[in-house]
C-alpha cells in the first residue's frame, strides 16, 4: 500500500468519524431545545431555560413547570401536548407576558393533583 492511499483511508476516516461528531451535536442540540421531544412526544422540561427542568405537577393537558421559582426563576404553566406557555408565573418576565391573573390559569382546575408544596399556595 503506497503513502498515498494510506492518506487517504486516514483522511476519509477522519472526515467521517467529523461528520457523526457534528450528527450527534446536532442530535443532543435538538433534543435539549425542543419544549416537544420529536421522539418520545414527551415533554422537555430543559427546554424552558437553564433552570427549568422540574415537571411538578400535571393537570390533564396541564404541566406545571418549575424553574425554581423560590429563587426568583420562572414558573410555567403548559400545554403538554404542544409545549405552548399558558401561563408564566413569579422570577422575571423577560418577554413582558407575565400575567398574574393566569396563575395558574382557569384550564388548571384539578383539585386531586399531586405537586409539590410551592403549588399548595396558588
Amino acid at each position: 500500500m503506497s503513502e498515498y492511499s494510506t492518506n487517504k483511508h486516514e483522511n476519509g476516516l477522519a472526515a467521517f468519524l467529523f461528520i457523526v461528531l457534528l450528527f450527534l451535536t446536532g442530535y443532543v442540540l435538538m433534543l435539549k431545545t425542543q419544549t416537544i421531544n420529536p421522539f418520545t412526544k414527551e415533554l422537555n422540561p430543559n427546554a424552558y431555560g437553564m433552570r427549568c427542568g422540574t415537571l411538578v405537577a400535571v393537570c390533564r393537558d396541564i404541566a406545571a413547570i418549575d424553574c425554581h421559582a423560590e429563587q426568583h426563576g420562572a414558573f410555567y404553566y403548559v400545554n403538554k401536548k404542544t409545549g405552548e406557555i399558558i401561563g408564566h408565573c413569579g422570577g422575571d418576565c423577560p418577554d413582558g407576558k407575565c400575567d398574574p391573573n393566569t396563575c395558574p390559569p382557569q384550564a388548571w382546575d384539578c383539585t386531586a393533583v399531586r405537586h409539590s408544596s410551592f403549588l399548595q399556595g396558588r
